[in-house]
């Protein structure tokens, strides 16, 4: 038997130096992510491309792009771009064609479509690739909320507990 977690969510270390947190309760030796944006990877076609720039760009002007986010951004460019191609194929053919024996039936790329909207799947897909991307509550202090340098050091100097201090 499995048991869910307990609690909430913890605070991130940038949140809790802005909000002033206790010194010594602050993770000074957090791993921070290298520099810079992800990079597109080698297997997006033009299309997918231009979806990856678009969301990138978004992301970095709210601070909350990072390199590591690569594995959570390349599935979900894949899903917009499947859902886009499939949205074309439906609005020229329409939602019925004639089969072999001249026989209306469901367009296949509406099974197609209605699987990629389907309201449980989207807000599942939704929440796990926004998870990652800082759009939920246990990711606040990736949003835009950026700890200067001068703030961290003081936290750090004030880090040691209160009863080890000399």
């Amino acid at each position: 038997m499995t048991m869910g977690k307990r609690g909430p969510a913890p605070k991130p270390t940038q949140l809790r130096v802005l909000h002033g947190e206790r010194p010594y309760r602050i993770n000074s030796n957090e791993p921070q992510p290298a520099p810079g944006l992800p990079a597109p990877p080698a297997e997006l076609d033009e299309a997918g491309r231009r979806i990856w720039d678009f969301v990138v760009t978004e992301l970095d002007a709210m601070g909350l792009a990072q390199r590591p986010d690569i594995h959570q951004l390349h599935p979900y460019v894949e899903e917009v771009r499947l859902h886009t191609q499939v949205s074309v194929l439906v609005s020229k053919a329409g939602p019925l064609i004639k089969d072999r024996d001249n026989e209306l039936r469901t367009n296949p790329a509406v099974r197609i479509q209605r699987g990629r909207t389907d309201h449980a799947r989207v807000r599942k897909g939704v929440r796990a690739h926004s998870g990652r991307a800082g759009v939920t509550g246990d990711t606040e202090g990736r949003r835009g909320l950026r700890v200067t340098p001068a703030q961290l050091g003081r936290a750090r100097a004030r880090s040691e507990p209160p009863h080890e201090r000399a």
